[in-house]
């Protein structure tokens, strides 16, 4: 086992116990649910504004490589905003709505899946997971342009319209303290921009890592706090509709896009091409739980969801996934 696979067991084990902690803690009532929220605050906040910094910082700038910055954003707004008319046609609460479009616009793409899967079936292998990481972080930026507004609207009371102007909206959530992931992002790649030196004390000390177990802790943890398995069937419909999205509607808009992209002077790296179209088949990302815990929405759905897609993604996309690129 080559030491890289053996990395990524051992943290996705660690993720895996972490959520567990979470469901017997409140299970066993050693912790209110209600601290889920917080926890998810706090890990959103300080702890994944780190690794936005510093994973960015490290990205050669080329030209091409700014196709990231928008192929990403445009399928996370396509998912997201594009499952608020379905999910409406469903007649779904106010507050699933919400839910169902953070989920349908964030997937898992970093190197708990999304990242790692790249990493081990295309090469080189270094490359595909420096563009995963990108694709990743990107996406966590977009999502406090794109989703937390939509977060924040759908989070409000049954019947309770928005009375904030669209430019009051965009301008509380630029200087809401959840917004802390883009400034980070956005300084790390304004030091990628202007080449200052990455510090080695960074690698030496394994910083990235230590953040990396931080976030899991405190995202599955959460997670696991509000976790409630019979609710599994509860949610029939709204599993269907995000699976048709995650898995149907938005690798079709990404191998779209890729093509339009292919016909333009500055064409994509090969390696950040298959890396998108892989990465546009992954599941519901843990941040989709998160937002619902910071905005007030159906938190009990979002953990069941992510769950129910999660487990689905690894019976039917993955195994097409594995058969394809491992016979290019």
């Amino acid at each position: 086992m080559s030491p890289r696979t053996w990395n990524f067991l051992v943290f996705g084990l660690f993720g895996a116990a972490s959520l567990v902690a979470g469901y017997v803690a409140r299970r066993r009532r050693w912790l209110d649910e209600e601290l889920s929220r917080p926890i998810h605050f706090h890990t959103v906040v300080w702890i994944w504004s780190v690794p936005a910094l510093l994973s960015l910082w490290r990205i050669p700038p080329r030209p091409e490589n700014f196709w990231l910055l928008i192929v990403q954003p445009a399928l996370m707004a396509l998912a997201g905003y594009g499952i608020i008319p379905l999910a409406k046609a469903m007649r779904c609460p106010r507050k699933q709505i919400g839910v169902l479009a953070v989920a349908g616009g964030t997937s898992n793409t970093g190197f708990t899946l999304g990242a790692y899967l790249c990493f081990c079936l295309l090469q080189p292998p270094e490359t595909a997971l420096a563009y995963g990481m990108a694709y990743v972080i990107t996406a966590g930026s977009a999502a406090v342009l794109l989703l937390y507004p939509v977060a924040r609207h759908y989070g409000k009371a049954e019947g309770q319209p928005s009375t904030v102007s669209l430019g009051r909206f965009f301008l509380e959530t630029f200087f809401d303290l959840r917004a802390m992931p883009l400034y980070s992002a956005l300084a790390g790649i304004a030091l990628a921009i202007t080449e200052t030196p990455f510090p080695g004390v960074i690698d030496r000390w394994r910083v990235i890592d230590v953040f990396f177990y931080l976030g899991s802790f405190g995202g599955y943890f959460a997670i696991g706090l509000r976790l409630r398995l019979g609710d599994t069937w509860t949610y029939t419909r709204q599993h269907a509709l995000l699976a048709a999205v995650k898995f149907v509607a938005t690798p079709l808009a990404a191998a779209a896009m890729l093509r339009l992209i292919s016909l333009t002077p500055m064409p994509l790296d090969p390696v950040a091409n298959d890396v998108i179209q892989v990465q546009s088949f992954m599941p519901a990302a843990i941040v989709s739980v998160m937002l619902a815990n910071l905005f007030d929405l159906d938190a009990r759905m979002a953990s069941v969801t992510w769950v129910v897609n999660t487990v689905l993604f690894l019976l039917i996309p993955l195994p097409l996934i594995l058969w394809w690129w491992s016979s290019q």
